[in-house]
């Protein structure tokens, strides 16, 4: 192979690993998590259901569920 063609094929490998998306994790943060939900559902104006549900096994664990209508 060339010189040229070594560069192309490095630069290419190059892009490809960078174009790849991060991959996001959503964890829920309890209330502040509420609050975004809460201000996401007035800025749409629609009708969220948010029902809390603590779990109590030494610490308190918030399970949300979010019902759009």
């Amino acid at each position: 192979m060339s010189k040229a063609q070594n560069r192309l094929k490095s630069s290419s490998s190059n892009a490809n690993s960078t174009d790849r998306m991060p991959t996001l994790n959503l964890v829920l943060l309890g209330p502040t998590f509420l609050l975004l939900v809460f201000a996401y559902a007035i800025l749409l104006d629609r009708q969220i259901f948010v029902v809390l549900v603590f779990i109590l096994l030494g610490r308190q664990d918030y399970v949300t569920l979010i019902i759009v209508t």
